[in-house]
């Protein structure tokens, strides 16, 4: 069936989206989109979310969001948002590892 979201999570930081690949992702406007940023807010993630939602803008993209998934942290172990933040972590490590097994050792 056709795509009802997208969620964007880039596991690799030093291999950011070029402006031709976002342009793809956010050529229908009306796709809501979640673009999902892990990691601490340095300089080059922020320079990152900066050049998405400038992109995100220029193609009209009437639902998109960016957020900031900070590391987890002993501090924040009962909050709800940080729950979801590892929730999500979790899932994106497994999928992560997942890919990089090679087809004989997941026999």
């Amino acid at each position: 069936g056709p795509v009802h979201a997208l969620v964007l999570v880039n596991l690799y930081p030093s291999q950011p989206l070029s402006t031709t690949q976002l342009q793809a992702l956010f050529a229908v406007p009306e796709l809501p989109v979640l673009d999902l940023f892990p990691g601490p807010d340095s300089a080059p993630n922020r320079q990152q979310r900066q050049l998405h939602r400038g992109l995100a803008r220029q193609q009209n993209l009437a639902h998109y969001q960016a957020v900031l998934m900070p590391p987890a942290t002993a501090a924040n172990v009962n909050n709800q948002s940080a729950f979801w933040a590892r929730r999500l972590q979790g899932f994106m490590g497994h999928q992560n590892s997942a890919a990089t097994l090679s087809p004989s050792a997941a026999d």
